[in-house]
């Protein structure tokens, strides 16, 4: 018996059974031998377009542009960010038809599997409980529409294995998938998150490829849309995740989704730009459309974190119910929006008024005696107790440029005392001043602070602070940008 150190190829193998006597005529007649016409598995005619040119169905859009059947769209977000909250209020608006839930349009009720790979189904019934709750939704709405199916409660519910060389399709999980949606007849499948069903992981580009195509197949045979919650790159997390390929491991995942959608948190910045203080970042998400290969992408949603409280208090040891995020929409609204009238003529007033020891605030915002910030943050802390002092005097500078811009304060060029006295002038400096023919409002300014009237609110030049999407953008230097009054100017007039 022959025995080999290494592989042999299946043409040494071919070679060898030809020296050995082996008469390969006939099998390679076989493999040469061109397939018969009758035995191919299709016909032409079927790929004839006059056979469907008069016949073209409409694509079965479930909440369009993002969800269509037969087809699987992403959700991808960084870890902790909100994903399984938005996931599970996009599943009641599914549910019940409604589009005030996030915003976005539904276009008849469906049937929703919603399958989690890290929350048991428990911790989703609280936590759909309290979305309900949020939303005034009963138990009829929900009730043989809805099924929950939470992590490790179905055996054997994976997308891909390992195997020695890397990882492969799972067919008998996958399988198992399509079953589950058979057996609940659901329009719509919600996977939160995709990674906790591929042991094998998300990296291996075939096995990825393998997987998507199941998955996608699955959608065709049950005719029903499906709904991946995936995580960011690391990669995406430091350089930004607006992009469709930010999504973890392969690009084979997003590449077979038909849309893919972005969520990740808002900054400080951004939230004040939609008129919501700082501190309440944390809370504010912003949906955008990365990926929309049927239609035009959607426009950026926002979204709030809420607490709602599920009616399930067991005293003594828990007094009051179980806390649960909810995700809903939140309407944008512009930085003009964070402050009151009584905000804006209480710091006009206080700049009117200068500083402790009488001397006008400067208009850089600098630190130093006459740095407006301090001052102005005081104002604010009563009505931002969240925020910190830094994000108060944020605030405050914004504020202070946006009045700067409305024409509401001035910026006067001046020569400034000697600090410390002595002769001569100081160095000329920006400061700040209340424009000289202001006007007490009547009701909801503080007593003795000043206002400006009505007539007064137009920039002093006629124009208007740069904006964008009806949202003011930050400038770069108050000095550039304001109105301003010179000494030259004042001695002319």
């Amino acid at each position: 018996m022959l025995t080999f150190e290494r592989q042999i190829s299946i043409g040494s193998l071919i070679a060898l059974a030809k020296a050995g006597g082996w008469d390969a005529s006939s099998w390679m007649a076989r493999a040469t031998s061109p397939i018969p016409a009758n035995t191919f598995p299709v016909t032409i005619d079927q790929f004839e377009i006059g056979n469907v040119w008069n016949n073209i169905p409409h694509r079965e859009w479930l909440m369009p542009p993002l969800l269509v059947a037969k087809h699987y769209s992403m959700l991808v977000a960084t870890g902790a960010s909100g994903k399984s909250a938005v996931a599970i209020t996009m599943a009641l608006a599914l549910l019940t038809g409604r589009q005030d839930m996030l915003g976005l349009n539904v276009v008849r009720p469906c049937k929703v599997l919603l399958i989690n790979g890290e929350d048991g189904q428990e911790e989703l019934v609280r936590r759909v409980r309290a979305a309900c709750f949020h939303f005034g939704i009963g138990l009829p709405a929900v009730a043989g529409r809805l099924h929950i199916v939470g992590a490790r409660q179905v055996a054997g519910l994976t997308f891909n294995r390992v195997q020695p060389g890397g990882a492969a399709a799972d067919q008998s999980g996958l399988d198992r998938l399509e079953q589950l949606i058979r057996q609940t007849g659901a329009d719509v499948v919600i996977v939160d998150p995709l990674s906790s069903f591929l042991p094998g992981g998300t990296n291996d580009g075939a096995s990825a490829s393998a997987v998507a195509g199941r998955l996608t197949e699955i959608c065709v045979a049950a005719n029903c849309a499906m709904l991946l919650v995936h995580h960011t790159s690391k990669a995406a997390q430091r350089e930004g995740d607006n992009d469709p390929t930010a999504a973890l491991g392969s690009a084979m995942w997003t590449n077979h989704a038909r849309s893919v959608i972005n969520l990740r948190r808002l900054t400080a910045t951004e939230a004040q730009a939609i008129g919501k203080p700082p501190s309440a970042s944390k809370d504010l998400l912003v949906l955008l459309h990365s990926k929309a290969n049927l239609s035009r992408a959607e426009d950026a949603i926002y979204i709030e974190l809420v607490s709602v409280e599920l009616p399930n208090a067991s005293p003594p040891f828990y007094p009051r119910g179980d806390s649960v995020g909810v995700a809903t929409r939140l309407q944008p609204g512009t930085a003009v929006s964070l402050f009151t009238a009584p905000i804006d003529q209480a710091v006009i007033a206080q700049i009117a008024k200068g500083t402790p020891a009488g001397r006008p605030y400067k208009a850089s915002g600098r630190r130093g005696q006459q740095n407006y910030r301090p001052d102005i943050a005081a104002i604010l802390a009563p009505h931002f107790p969240q925020d910190s002092q830094a994000a108060r005097e944020k605030l405050a500078k914004d504020l202070i440029e946006r009045l700067i811009r409305e024409g509401r304060l001035m910026i006067r060029n001046e020569s400034l005392p000697r600090a410390g006295g002595g002769k001569g002038g100081g160095k000329i400096a920006d400061i700040l001043q209340a424009p000289h023919d202001v006007q007490t409002m009547g009701t909801g300014a503080p007593q003795g602070t000043n206002s400006i009237s009505e007539s007064m609110s137009a920039p002093v030049h006629g124009q208007s602070g740069p904006t964008q999407g009806g949202t003011e953008l930050p400038l770069g230097g108050v000095g550039e940008s304001g109105a301003r009054e010179t000494s030259h100017q004042r001695s002319e007039a």
